[in-house]
């Protein structure tokens, strides 16, 4: 990812939580807005995952203004594009349901845990409802 592109985020990188300062990539980004993506979103106890399907999940858009996302985001979303087998995520060319753009977003790879759907689709929504915490301590990402 690199400047000009867009990054849709749906849990611990949006905007309530201080996972992106945590990271160091606060600079490298400017929020565009909300945005809405399509597939289902999974609650796996301190992370959400967001797979394929028909649903629609909230998230916030970003643009990147700087530097190499990907080198920062790669490792802590457990994805390696030399190999996608072994990888938690999967970073993808997503078009969005709303705005109707593209982004880059990251798919969980394996079959999420039955049970685990997120009702309500917001992982914001589902955290507060929930009275849990929706910061992540690096220790604790994927």
């Amino acid at each position: 990812m690199v400047p000009g592109d867009r990054l849709a985020v749906y849990g611990s990188l949006r905007r309530p939580y201080d996972t992106r300062r945590l990271l160091g990539i606060d600079a490298m980004l400017a929020w565009l807005g909300p945005a809405v993506i399509p597939g289902r979103l999974h609650d796996l106890g301190t992370y959400p995952a967001l797979v394929d399907g028909t649903g629609r999940v909230a998230a916030d858009l970003f643009e990147v203004v700087s530097g190499d996302l990907a080198a920062v985001l790669d490792p802590f979303e457990g994805y390696n594009p030399d190999d996608e087998e072994s990888s938690m995520y999967l970073r993808r060319l997503v078009w969005l349901v709303s705005p109707d753009v593209d982004a880059w977003v990251y798919l969980y790879r394996p079959e999420p845990p039955s049970g685990s759907i997120v009702a309500c689709s917001d992982w914001v929504s589902h955290l507060d409802a929930a009275g849990r915490q929706g910061t992540l301590g690096l220790a604790d990402g994927p």
